[in-house]
């Protein structure tokens, strides 16, 4: 038998593509729809004749089902990634609340233990802290006692003589805490007994003593009475019952131990060089009779520390009014709710307060009030804590509850923190047991917050009272 083999050719024209088999030397064309069952190929599969696979006639491109399930993921996909960015946004202010929180803390920390360390300075060694010194200031309005500023009347004031005063505030409500501290450089911490050689310092000492000659000139009892300038505002103790604060206006007494402090005329200032009006000194004098004399410098302070607004620490000099109905606070730090602070007492005294006693200093013990005039001499270190708030609101409660589920109030180490709605308002919340309670922007539970606490020593007072 003859085999006859036959040899495709596969002809491609733009138009179609021919099959033509050579066979016994005889060409002859098989048209599409015969030979090898052929549909129709594509050129593609045809140049790769092992590859299985058949495309079809037409491009018909995608089905609704299929553009219904790409649009689907395509919105699960939006879907996750914009809750994932709200998360990541939420997260980030949570975040950034927190720090500034801690900023404003620490910086209201900071600026308020600069200066509860200055506390004392110029009268630390004072036998008669506790006295109520009697003031006068010309620009001080006439008012009414708030907190601790103290009552005016024809300009006439009074204040206690302590390094640090705190005013408890009830029921966790923020303290107020004033800070008692001169600005002269010029003083030494002796009680101005004459040394043995006869020799007397060029500079005033702190707590140096004087006779009286007249209800507006005082008289060094011995040695000079350099370093007084006039400008100085000198604090006169008698006894622990009698203090008094005048302006020095003159010190060209010839004795070189007398110094005035008159109301009028004006004085020329030694601090500024130019003709001053006196400002603290009673129209009907001071009289005191002997006892020992304070430099307080030029500027002294009695600053109160308080919170503001419900939100800002600020202080003002109860010292310097400016001769309107209000004195303006310096705000120091915003975003600061509460302040609390007590008093550490010394167990023991040896310097010039020996002799007092004082029964809460029978230990070391922390208390927010005074006890006495005689403890005054034990106050050697307070401990103080603030309270800042973030500014962001949480949808959740930003505190901890309790094993009832009630919100837990931010602690310091003298107990629980007060809080109040943001604003300063009494707190408003109300239990519910409602599945979609209302939530009240201005409640504290939904926010953040930071605790700062520290001890600070009174080093003023350590030393003056050793």
């Amino acid at each position: 038998m003859t085999q006859h083999r036959r040899l495709w050719l596969i002809i491609q024209r733009p138009e179609s593509i021919r099959f033509v088999s050579l066979s016994a030397g005889v060409l002859r064309e098989t048209p599409p729809t015969t030979g090898i069952g052929y549909s129709r190929m594509s050129t593609e599969a045809l140049r790769s004749p092992c590859s299985p696979t058949i495309v079809p006639s037409s491009n018909g491109g995608f089905s609704l089902v299929e553009v219904m399930i790409a649009m689907v993921l395509a919105l699960v996909t939006f879907l996750i990634m914009f809750q994932m960015f709200e998360n990541w946004d939420k997260n980030k202010r949570t975040t950034a609340g927190g720090t500034d929180s801690q900023i404003t803390g620490a910086i209201a920390m900071y600026k308020l233990e600069r200066d509860l360390r200055l506390a004392g300075f110029g009268f630390g060694s004072s036998p008669d802290l506790g006295c109520s010194v009697t003031a006068y200031d010309s620009q001080r309005p006439d008012q009414s006692a708030s907190g601790l500023v103290s009552a005016t009347a024809s300009h006439a004031f009074s204040f206690p003589l302590l390094p640090v005063q705190i005013l408890n505030g009830a029921s966790g409500a923020p303290d107020q805490i004033a800070v008692l501290y001169g600005s002269s450089e010029q003083i030494r911490d002796t009680l101005g007994a004459p040394p043995a050689t006869g020799f007397y310092s060029t500079f005033v000492a702190a707590g140096a003593p004087f006779t009286e000659t007249s209800a507006q000139a005082k008289k060094m009892a011995f040695g000079s009475r350099g370093g007084i300038q006039m400008g100085d505002l000198v604090l006169v103790a008698k006894s622990v019952s009698e203090c008094g604060l005048v302006e020095i206006t003159d010190n060209t007494n010839g004795d070189l131990r007398s110094i005035d402090h008159k109301n009028s005329p004006n004085y020329t200032s030694f601090y500024t060089g130019a003709s001053t009006a006196p400002r603290y000194n009673n129209p009907t004098g001071y009289n005191s009779g002997p006892g020992r004399i304070y430099v307080l410098g030029p500027t002294p302070q009695r600053r109160i520390w308080q919170i503001t607004g419900g939100r800002t620490l600020s202080y003002i000099n109860d010292l310097a009014w400016t001769g309107t109905s209000t004195n303006t606070p310096v705000e120091v730090s915003d975003n600061i709710v509460s302040l609390q602070a007590e008093y550490g007492y010394a167990a023991t005294v040896s310097g010039s307060g020996a002799t007092a006693t004082c029964v809460a200093s029978t230990t070391t013990t922390w208390s927010a009030t005074t006890h006495s005039t005689q403890c005054s001499h034990f106050i050697w270190a307070v401990r103080v804590a603030v309270l800042a708030r973030s500014d962001q609101f949480e949808k959740t409660w930003g505190v901890l509850a309790d094993t009832a589920g009630a919100a837990v109030a931010p602690q310091w180490a003298g107990g629980s923190f007060g809080m109040t709605d943001v604003g300063g308002t009494s707190d408003s919340y109300t239990a519910t047991t409602s599945s979609t309670p209302s939530v009240n922007p201005a409640d504290w539970r939904h926010y953040r917050y930071r605790v700062i606490e520290t001890v600070i020593p009174l080093k003023n007072m350590m030393w003056g009272q050793r």
